[in-house]
C-alpha cells in the first residue's frame, strides 16, 4: 500500500511532535528523539526560534487582553461583576493565551525542522517524493513508491539504520546532504500548475462579482431614482398643503416643503446633476473666491439641470412661503429640533432635514454666483433669497450653537455680497445685506436650554461605541460629574446596540442639567442677583474637554453660551447690551470664559448698524492662530440680536420667531 507523501497529520495532544510524521514511525523513540535534537540545527538556529517563540508569547499577552475587554466583554455584558473579577479574569486570559503560544510555537518550530530535513535530506529524483523511513534492500536500493524509480544508496550506506523489527530503512543525518535535491520535478510542476490556476480563478471571479455588483447597482439607483422623480410632487402640489392654517387644523408648515425640496435633490443624485452639488463646495460655489471658468461653468451647469428637473421651483416656493417661522401644532415655535426627536437623530442618523438644508445653500450659492457672472440681478436676488431662507430655516430646526453653523452661512452671505459687488450690482447687494442682517435673531432662553439638555443627551447617545474613552480623564473625582462616568462605566457593558443603562442614562442628563440651565437662565431679582450660570456650564464644558482635546469646538460653544446668557440677562436688567464684556462681572458673570483656542477672552463686538437697532457678535481665535478680526468672515459668530428696546416680559414666547417673521427679503 502506498504511503502518503511528506505531510503532517494529526495526533494527540500527549504524543510527541515527531510522531505526527508517517515516515518515522518506524522507527523507535530512542531513535526519533535522536533525530529530532540534531534536526533543530546549531546553537545559533536553535537561539533563533527561541527569540521568535518569545516575541510570539509576549506579543499574544496584550492582544488577548485588549480582545477580552472591548470585544468580548462588550459583546456577552460582564453583568454583576466587580472591577477586581474583571480584572482578573482579563489577565488570566492573557497568561493563558501567552503560555499556549509559547508551547505551540515550539511544537511548530520542531515541525518546520524535521521537514526540512526530510526536504533536503532525501528525494526521489523522478518526482520529489520523501525517501525517509523507507525500506533499504539488501543491495542498499531503495524504491519510490510514487514512481517507481530505484535510487542507490552504495555511498549513503551510514544512512541505512535499522528499524525496531530490525529492517533496514533510510534516515539521513541532518546535518548532510545525502544526495542532490531535485527542485523541478514533475509533481512540483502539477502543484504548482494548480495553484496558479486556483489563484487566477479567484482573482477573476472576485473582478467578476465587484463589476457585477456594481452595475447592478448602477441599474437598481437609476430605476429607483426614475420612480421617486415620477412619484414627487411638483412645487405648486406642494404649496396646497402651505394653505394659511385654521384655528383647528394649524396644517403643515415650511418643514414640508423643506422635505418636498430634499426628495427632489435625493431623486436626482445619479445624474449629472449630483456630480455638480458635490463640487458646489464652499470652495468650488464660493462667488467670493477666485473667478475661475470651471467653477462658473459647474455653477451655470448645476442651476441649468435644477431648473429643467422642477427643482429651482421648490428653492423658490421656500423663499416666497409665508410661513417661515415653523410651529408646532399647539402654536409653540419650532426650534432646536423640537418635535424631531434628538440632536443625535439629526447629527448620527442623518435626517433629510440638514442635508435639504446643505442642498438649498449650495444651490443657492450657485444660482448667486451665476446670476452675478452675467449682471442679471433678478437671478442674483432669487440665489440671494434661498440662502437667507436655509438660514431662518437652519435657526428654526436646529440648535444655536450646533457646529459652527451661524458662521458658516453668514459668512458665505459676505462672500456673496462682495461678488455682487465685483459685478456692479450695488443695489443688490444693499438688499442681500439688510437680508443676512435681518436673519439675526435673539435665542429664547428656554429653547436654548432645551436644546443645551438634548445636545448632552446626543453626546451620551455616541458615547457608547467609545466610552472607554471618558475613564481615564483626571475630572472623574468631580461630583458634578460622578453620574456620568457612572453610566459611561456601565455603556461599555453593551447588550446588541445600546447599554443596557441608556433609557435611564438620557433620564439622568434631563435630571441633572434640566433645573441648572433653568436656573441660569432665570432674571436678576430685586436685591440678589440671578443663580450664576458657571456651575452647569462648567460641568459641561470639564465634560467636553476630558472627552477629546478634538472637540475644542464643543468647548468653544459652550463658553460663548455661557456668555451669551450673561448678555442676555444684563439686557433683560438694565435695559441695553454691554459696551465691554467686563461689564458683566460680577452681577451676571462671575469670570469671563476663555477662548480654548487661545488661552484669552472671546472678542465682544457692538452691531450698532442693523435693521432694528444694535446687536452684538463674539468672535474666537482659531487653531491656526489667525484672529478673527483679520478676516471679515471667519469670525465664529453667536448671534447678531435685534436692538434691546424695553425689556421683554419673562413669559416672552419666541424672540427669534418674531425676528425672522418681520425680516426682510421673504
Amino acid at each position: 500500500m502506498l504511503r502518503a507523501p511528506a505531510r503532517h497529520r494529526m495526533r494527540l495532544i500527549a504524543s510527541p511532535a515527531y510522531r505526527a510524521f508517517p515516515e518515522l514511525d518506524s522507527f523507535s523513540d530512542g531513535q526519533c528523539r535522536e533525530f529530532t535534537v540534531r534536526a533543530r540545527g546549531s546553537w545559533r538556529r536553535r537561539a533563533t526560534f527561541v527569540t521568535a517563540r518569545a516575541v510570539a508569547a509576549i506579543a499574544a499577552v496584550p492582544i488577548t487582553v485588549w480582545i477580552v475587554a472591548v470585544t468580548v466583554g462588550s459583546a456577552i455584558g460582564l453583568r454583576g461583576a466587580s472591577n477586581s473579577s474583571v480584572l482578573a479574569l482579563v489577565l488570566l486570559a492573557g497568561l493563558l493565551a501567552g503560555g499556549a503560544t509559547w508551547l505551540l510555537s515550539g511544537d511548530l518550530s520542531l515541525r518546520l525542522a524535521i521537514r526540512r530535513v526530510m526536504r533536503i535530506g532525501g528525494t526521489c529524483q523522478g518526482c520529489g517524493y520523501v525517501l525517509v523511513g523507507l525500506p533499504v534492500s539488501a543491495s542498499l536500493d531503495v524504491t519510490c513508491p510514487e514512481c517507481g524509480e530505484c535510487t542507490s544508496l552504495e555511498r549513503d550506506r551510514a544512512h541505512c539504520v535499522p528499524d525496531a523489527t530490525g529492517q533496514l530503512r533510510f534516515l539521513p543525518s541532518p546535518d548532510v546532504q545525502v544526495m542532490p535535491v531535485a527542485y523541478w520535478t514533475k509533481r512540483r510542476a502539477r502543484t504548482l500548475a494548480r495553484r496558479i490556476a486556483w489563484a487566477a480563478a479567484g482573482v477573476a471571479g472576485t473582478v467578476a462579482l465587484l463589476v457585477g455588483t456594481h452595475e447592478v447597482r448602477i441599474r437598481w439607483n437609476e430605476s429607483a431614482a426614475r420612480e421617486r422623480l415620477a412619484a414627487m410632487p411638483s412645487a405648486e402640489a406642494w404649496m396646497v398643503r402651505l394653505a394659511p392654517p385654521s384655528a383647528d387644523d394649524p396644517g403643515p408648515n415650511a418643514l414640508d416643503l423643506l422635505l418636498g425640496f430634499g426628495a427632489q435633490v435625493e431623486a436626482l443624485r445619479d445624474e449629472p446633476f449630483a456630480e455638480f452639488m458635490t463640487r458646489l463646495s464652499s470652495s468650488a460655489g464660493n462667488p467670493g473666491g477666485e473667478d475661475s471658468a470651471a467653477e462658473w461653468e459647474r455653477c451655470r451647469r448645476a442651476v441649468m439641470i435644477a431648473r429643467s428637473k422642477g427643482v429651482l421651483a421648490f428653492a423658490d416656493a421656500l423663499a416666497d412661503c409665508p410661513r417661515t417661522d415653523p410651529r408646532n401644532g399647539d402654536g409653540t415655535p419650532r426650534g432646536a429640533g423640537s418635535g424631531i426627536s434628538t440632536i443625535a437623530q439629526w447629527v448620527v442618523l442623518g435626517q433629510p432635514y440638514p442635508r435639504a438644508l446643505s442642498a438649498l445653500r449650495q444651490l443657492s450659492l450657485a444660482r448667486a454666483r451665476t446670476g452675478a457672472a452675467i449682471g442679471d440681478d433678478a437671478e442674483v436676488l432669487r440665489g440671494a433669497k434661498g440662502l437667507i431662507t436655509s438660514v431662518r430655516l437652519r435657526h428654526a430646526v436646529m440648535p444655536p450653537f450646533h457646529w459652527n453653523q451661524p458662521a458658516g452661512v453668514l459668512g458665505t452671505s459676505g462672500d456673496v455680497i462682495r461678488a455682487i459687488r465685483r459685478s456692479g450690482g450695488e443695489a443688490a447687494a444693499a438688499d442681500l445685506a439688510a437680508a443676512v442682517r435681518g436673519a439675526s435673531w435673539r435665542p429664547d432662553a428656554a429653547l436654548v436650554a432645551e436644546c443645551t439638555v438634548q445636545a448632552v443627551q446626543s453626546e451620551f447617545c455616541m458615547l457608547h461605541v467609545s466610552a472607554d474613552a471618558m475613564r481615564w480623564g483626571p475630572l472623574t473625582s468631580d461630583p458634578r460629574l460622578s453620574w456620568y462616568f457612572r453610566f459611561s462605566m456601565q455603556s461599555s457593558r453593551i447588550d446588541g446596540w445600546l447599554p443596557p443603562s441608556f433609557d435611564s442614562g438620557l433620564d439622568a442628563v434631563a435630571t441633572q442639567f434640566g433645573p441648572a440651565m433653568r436656573a441660569s437662565l432665570a432674571e436678576p431679582s430685586e436685591g440678589r442677583s440671578a443663580p450664576a450660570p458657571t456651575e452647569p456650564v462648567s460641568a459641561l464644558m470639564a465634560f467636553a474637554l476630558c472627552w477629546s482635546p478634538s472637540h475644542w469646538h464643543e468647548v468653544l460653544e459652550l463658553r460663548a453660551f455661557e456668555t451669551m446668557l450673561a448678555i442676555e440677562r444684563f439686557r433683560l436688567a438694565r435695559g441695553r447690551l454691554p459696551e465691554r464684556l467686563e461689564e458683566l462681572c460680577p452681577q451676571f458673570l462671575e469670570q469671563l470664559p476663555k477662548d480654548p483656542w487661545s488661552n484669552g477672552p472671546l472678542a465682544y463686538d457692538r452691531v450698532d448698524d442693523g435693521p432694528d437697532g444694535a446687536g452684538y457678535r463674539l468672535r474666537s481665535m482659531f487653531a491656526s492662530g489667525t484672529e478673527a478680526s483679520s478676516v471679515p468672515d471667519a469670525g465664529w459668530v453667536v448671534v447678531p440680536a435685534p436692538s434691546c428696546g424695553a425689556p421683554p416680559p419673562a413669559s416672552a414666547s419666541s424672540p427669534s420667531g418674531e425676528a425672522a417673521a418681520d425680516a426682510p427679503g421673504n
